[in-house]
């Protein structure tokens, strides 16, 4: 599997700054990148390391799981000789500075497609190629803010940040895209420069791991959030309702939506993932 690509900021990579410009939206999340094996399993990395679907990090569960479920393996094998030549590059979006409207943003968005097979030792597809070959795959490509834009009409130092397609507020930034494969970020200094969320829970310093994974449960693990889901899972002709499909599908939204929680305070993951257990017990009940 190929590795991510770098994306410098603009004001070190200027020579991006020419030709015609594709304006992307740059969603606050962790790179990411998949591939299918020739035995049909998929295999997934971020931008350090490569991992098994069960050995992913909480965090990118949801988006794990969300391509396990949506990509169209047979229009990939149909397209490609040879599948594993094909390295597919995004992101998983979960909260880090920006808040997004976690119900309509997908789990994983497409950026990037390397083809091992193409030129002389492979390379970049452009970001119009980019797009369709997401499509084609039943994948969402992340959005273009603006396409075709004339580098010289472009100024990064004016640039005036749009509204996100994703939250209630600007962009977190853009990536800047040119048709021969340079790349670089233009990011929001009204976000980029946000404190990141360190907990959406005050919890008591003198309760055990056990006490405090029982409150998140407590906060996370809400009515509304079984429903919502629940709602999910009966809309999709491929899933069915039952305890294990609505206890993964919970767990996954809630590492998602409140990532900066688990990382920052130290939780029972044994005793948290019992505490949404027992309610989706009683959840499955009611929504089956």
């Amino acid at each position: 599997m190929h590795d991510v690509p770098d994306q410098p900021p603009v004001d070190d990579a200027t020579d991006v700054l020419a030709g015609h410009l594709w304006l992307q939206e740059f969603v606050d999340g962790t790179p990411f990148r998949f591939q299918l094996q020739a035995g049909g399993g998929l295999r997934f990395g971020d931008d350090r390391r490569t991992f098994d679907a069960d050995d992913a990090p909480t965090h990118l569960r949801y988006a794990v799981h969300a391509i396990a479920r949506e990509l169209d393996r047979s229009a990939l094998r149909r397209a490609v000789d040879d599948v594993e030549s094909i390295t597919l590059v995004g992101i998983a979006t979960h909260r880090r500075r920006a808040g997004y409207d976690w119900q309509r943003l997908p789990g994983f968005l497409g950026t990037d497609v390397w083809d091992a097979d193409a030129g002389e030792s492979g390379e970049w597809l452009p970001p119009d190629r980019v797009e369709q070959v997401f499509d084609s795959l039943d994948l969402d490509p992340v959005n273009a803010v603006a396409k075709e834009v004339r580098a010289a009409d472009f100024q990064p130092d004016r640039y005036e940040f749009p509204d996100s397609a994703w939250r209630d507020g600007p962009v977190a930034g853009v990536v800047v895209r040119n048709k021969t494969g340079g790349r670089a970020v233009l990011e929001n200094p009204a976000v980029s420069s946000a404190e990141p969320t360190e907990s959406d829970v005050d919890l008591d310093h003198d309760a055990t791991p056990e006490e405090r994974a029982d409150r998140l449960a407590d906060e996370f693990a809400t009515d509304a959030l079984f429903q919502r889901t629940a709602d999910a899972i009966q809309a999709d002709e491929t899933r069915s309702l039952d305890f294990d499909s609505l206890q993964q599908a919970v767990l996954d939204s809630i590492y998602r939506e409140h990532a900066p929680t688990f990382e920052h305070v130290s939780v029972d993951s044994t005793a948290f993932r019992r505490a949404v257990a027992e309610r989706t017990s009683e959840a499955v009940g009611r929504l089956a």
